[in-house]
């Protein structure tokens, strides 16, 4: 005659089915749905039962800078389910170690919980998640020839570059002089030839380089001077 309370608590990522929560008197009495998570205790033994439903979840992808994240499958996850990354950087970057990893859906506070960086996929735990990682280029030197004269040279990025990026060249010349054409070039490390330049701009190899122009005196070609009698 007493009363009993129930509590049906589903495990993370479930959620209880409506209408599920029974009792009945063991060994074969009619089962009877629970009311208001109480039922009065019969004069025999009882048995109580609920069911419980994978919770629909899913997964989202920072905007990563240099390079872009996609999961698959990212709607209607459930719980247990293997989800794999796809990691796609731009060119001339790569993914940082240790970076990739997946965090409660909007928890700041929650853990990182790491990713494997060879297969790239993680078991879906028991609440929706997003997955983060960095990217970071890879940088050679650049630098001017040594020693040139009758006018500057630099570089924008100077001094050094990621793979793939674009390096912009300017090339002054004082006044009097003009870049001798087809002088601006560079060299990368190990390159037996140097590169022209096109459009004072180039794409950053992976490699070191090295940037040259001459100055030389405009030249008029053939001029001929006409004087009056």
């Amino acid at each position: 005659g007493t009363t009993v309370k129930v509590e049906a608590k589903p495990a993370a990522g479930y959620t209880l089915r409506a209408g599920t929560v029974e009792w009945h008197t063991v060994p074969n009495g009619i089962w009877q749905a629970v009311q208001n998570d109480e039922f009065v205790m019969p004069f025999a033994n009882v048995e109580v039962r609920a069911e419980f439903e994978a919770t629909s979840l899913h997964v989202t992808c920072d905007n990563v800078e240099h390079g872009t994240l996609a999961a698959n499958p990212n709607t209607n996850v459930t719980v247990g389910e293997r989800i794999r990354v796809t990691v796609d950087p731009e060119m001339g970057y790569k993914l940082v170690p240790n970076s990739l990893y997946y965090q409660e859906e909007g928890n700041a506070a929650g853990p990182h919980v790491p990713i494997d960086e060879t297969s790239r996929e993680f078991v879906m735990p028991g609440y929706s998640v997003k997955v983060f990682a960095k990217f970071s280029g890879q940088t050679f030197q650049v630098t001017v020839c040594p020693n040139i004269q009758h006018g500057t040279l630099k570089t924008i990025p100077a001094n050094s570059a990621v793979a793939s990026s674009t390096v912009n060249v300017v090339a002054e010349p004082q006044m009097g002089y003009v870049v001798k054409p087809g002088s601006l070039q560079y060299t990368p490390a190990g390159a037996s030839e140097p590169r022209k330049i096109q459009n004072n701009a180039f794409t950053m190899p992976e490699a070191n380089v090295e940037v040259c122009v001459e100055f030389a005196p405009p030249s008029f070609g053939n001029l001929s001077v006409v004087v009056d009698p």
